[in-house]
């Protein structure tokens, strides 16, 4: 009686139903999992070393732009102070200078005429000249 109640047991069914693992399937196995484990692996390092590459360009970019702003900064700086010495320099020239009242004809330029134009008798010009 005992050993019938073994075979008929729910735990001898659910162990009959497994698959049978051999050690040949189960080292075959093992190393088939490596293999997708070192695959894995050198294509993650790749990866790695692809985005490392990336970084580095991107850092020297980056501090390329942070030199050339540096460096345009100190342009500005220097255009500013020129400006400023020159602003300066008109300042103290036209204080330096009397005040002139100029009319709206005299702050116009006067149009001369050539020395090649010949005088037209009979003209202002050549009566004054």
């Amino acid at each position: 009686k005992l050993c019938r109640k073994m075979e008929d047991s729910p735990a001898r069914k659910f162990f009959e139903n497994q698959p049978q693992y051999t050690m040949q399937g189960v080292v075959s196995f093992l190393r088939a999992e490596a293999t997708r484990y070192e695959q894995d692996s050198s294509e993650w390092a790749r990866e790695k070393r692809k985005l490392l590459d990336r970084i580095d360009a991107l850092e020297e970019q980056c501090s390329a732009h942070k030199r050339i702003e540096e460096d345009l900064v100190e342009r500005v700086k220097l255009l500013e102070f020129a400006l400023a010495e020159e602003r300066q320099h008109r300042f103290e020239v036209q204080s330096s200078q009397p005040t002139q009242m100029l009319t709206p004809s005299d702050s116009a330029p006067r149009p001369r005429r050539a020395s090649r134009d010949p005088v037209v008798p009979g003209s202002r010009e050549s009566t004054t000249a």
